[in-house]
């Protein structure tokens, strides 16, 4: 099994993509992480206000983009919960 083998793997598993809570812009996992080496790197580079891929709520399980979730100056967080953005999908 070859490296594309397990991206379409995993995007078969994952369905077709992911996307905000809250406003809807949607990602696509396996393009994530052929372009950028996953979503823990993409996180790490996301501009606040952008509709990039912020992170997973670790209490709600929600995804949010960076427009929606809430910016403390370092991490991206929760508008719901509060609690601190996970980079993985």
């Amino acid at each position: 099994m070859g490296i594309f083998d397990l991206f379409r793997k995993k995007k078969e598993e994952a369905g077709s993509s992911y996307s905000c809570e809250k406003c809807g812009v949607r990602w696509d996992p396996g393009m994530m992480e052929m372009l950028y080496g996953g979503a823990a790197f993409v996180s790490a580079i996301v501009k606040p206000g952008s509709s990039q891929y912020a992170g997973r709520c670790p209490t709600c399980g929600k995804l949010y983009c960076a427009r929606c979730a809430s910016f403390s100056g370092v991490t991206f967080q929760c508008p719901k919960c509060k609690a601190t953005l996970e980079a993985h999908l």
